[in-house]
């Protein structure tokens, strides 16, 4: 009696084991995609930075025409999901859903669906076509939709004079790696003068292997970004995913999540007080925090601005100058609150923390001591986070961002150089356009000098001398000041752009549900 007691007893427990749910499901991994999906749609920071790469390859090309040997054709190799057509869509739609990618979806979705192109695109290519350059498509889509694929980018008005200029996988179980595409074409006879793509891997025989070697790899190569390779930043999916995961070939769900947790340690993110906010935020923040691809983006902004500022005649320009965004162009971006919304009482002890450890944005030190060397001025403008912490007056404040500057190893660490939130604000306001700050230097307000601002570095379009832009569409007006005066590093994790993204004046309030849901339904709205 006793025996078959126990064997009820296993048997009414038995369900509860079949039956459990891994703690990580695939709708969790989805989720981790929402504010990265939000960021990379709908910004308008993002929209400008894909004008920035574009007008970056235009300006270039030239210069790289009259490098073609005579014996060899010029080309030029582009990537096409998300570098120029609208891809990302595709994995926002899955969000709120346990759906993943799967090679029959994936063919489906490239079969049936006319995608937008990416702005600058096809603008871009069609002048290097009239040059006379092959263009050649490297995808990893499969040869069974090269034909749709074809007809989406013909209907887009992009040139192509043939289905031999599209260069697909040709089965679904026999991947080629892209370059050994590159290859095939330099092997008959073509000459490739650049390269675009939104994974590293379009770029260049990009390792995939650990973070450090990834970065290794990139900062050997990174004189060719912003020269003859060009990155378009993509935070949805990616190469960067399989180097969290590290030396784990096929990661559980729960393995994928805990190595995402470990690759963000020594980021803010552990420490977010909305759990739902870091849930979304997940994808964005291993990107800019976890990514060689980061990296990238910001070395390819400043080697242009190297290359910009040595061809001024400066002989013919009085007193140069550059501004540059302090939170988020110079130091790696720092978040007012940990909340985004947590305790307005330990605001800016939190963020004097983050202050104090904060890193330098890659290529920042070299760029503006090339700067300095060619005889330019600095302006450091500090957001009203960096302008309202420390010190009990204007003075002290500056005196307390000079010293991290110099601590940094950057030129122009002095007082004068630091521009506050505040600074030349009418009526006394405590934060006001940056217009305000460049009309002080040109008109010999600041300092008495009549400065002439070449350029201006940021990281949100409020950091330059523009209209007010509330959404994508209004930076179109403005495109071909992006990469030319206007130079942008991205920055996803942006509160101010964010609100942009998803038309709320907050990211996060007391109603975490609320809120998770709304970020959702915005993700996927800017999916169809």
């Amino acid at each position: 009696m006793l025996r078959r007691s126990l064997f009820i007893l296993f048997w009414l427990l038995l369900p509860s084991v079949t039956t459990a749910q891994p703690s990580h499901t695939q709708k969790d991994l989805n989720e981790e995609r929402v504010i990265a999906s939000l960021w990379q749609q709908e910004s308008p920071e993002f929209e400008a930075l894909v004008y920035q790469t574009y007008n970056f390859a235009t300006d270039s090309l030239p210069e790289l025409l009259k490098s073609t040997p005579k014996s060899k054709k010029p080309a030029i190799v582009v990537d096409i999901d998300d570098t120029l057509l609208k891809s990302a869509g595709y994995f926002s739609s899955l969000i709120g859903t346990n759906d993943k990618r799967t090679i029959e979806r994936s063919n489906h979705w490239w079969q049936n669906k006319a995608l937008p192109d990416l702005p600058g695109a096809k603008y871009f290519l069609t002048r290097a076509n009239d040059s006379g350059i092959e263009i050649f498509y490297i995808s990893g889509r499969f040869n069974s939709v090269k034909k749709a694929a074809l007809t989406n980018l013909r209907a887009l008005g992009f040139p192509i004079k043939s289905e031999e200029q599209l260069l697909f996988q040709e089965t679904d179980k026999n991947t080629i790696s892209k370059e050994s595409k590159r290859a095939s074409i330099r092997n008959k006879g073509y000459f490739i003068l650049m390269l675009i793509g939104d994974q590293l891997e379009d770029l260049g025989p990009a390792i995939n292997a650990s973070l450090p070697q990834k970065r290794h790899w990139l900062y050997n190569n990174q004189n060719h970004l912003g020269k003859d390779w060009f990155y378009i930043p993509n935070l949805i999916y990616g190469s960067w995913e399989t180097t969290v995961n590290g030396n784990l070939t096929r990661p559980t769900l729960e393995e994928q999540r805990l190595a995402r947790i470990a690759a963000l340690n020594n980021s803010y993110y552990p420490e977010l007080k909305d759990p739902l906010y870091a849930h979304q935020s997940t994808s964005a923040f291993l990107w800019q925090h976890a990514s060689a691809e980061s990296d990238a983006s910001a070395l390819q902004t400043f080697n242009r601005i190297d290359q910009v500022t040595s061809k001024i005649d400066k002989t013919q320009t009085s007193n140069p100058a550059i501004t540059i965004a302090l939170n988020g162009s110079v130091l790696e971006y720092m978040p007012a609150t940990p909340g985004p919304d947590d305790q307005p009482d330990k605001h800016y002890q939190w963020f004097s923390r983050l202050f104090d450890d904060s890193n330098l944005v890659a290529g920042v030190n070299e760029t503006l001591l090339n700067a300095k060397n060619q005889g330019y001025d600095i302006f450091y403008v500090a957001d009203t986070a960096l302008s309202s912490m420390g010190g009990n007056n204007s003075q002290e404040k500056r005196q307390l961002l000079a010293e991290k500057l110099e601590a940094s190893g950057l030129p122009h660490h002095d007082e004068k150089h630091i521009l506050l939130s505040s600074d030349y604000c009418p009526n006394e306001e405590s934060n006001c356009p940056t217009e305000h700050k460049t009309r002080a230097l040109s008109s010999g307000l600041h300092d008495g000098k009549k400065y002439t601002l070449v350029l201006q570095i940021g990281n949100l379009l409020s950091d330059f001398e523009l209209p007010k832009i509330n959404n994508k569409q209004d930076v179109a007006g403005y495109k071909e000041l992006f990469g030319r005066q206007y130079f942008l590093i991205p920055c996803p994790l942006h509160h101010d752009s964010l609100f942009k993204a998803t038309g709320q004046e907050q990211l996060t309030t007391n109603d975490h549900e609320t809120m998770a849901r709304i970020r959702r339904d915005k993700a996927k709205e800017a999916s169809d």
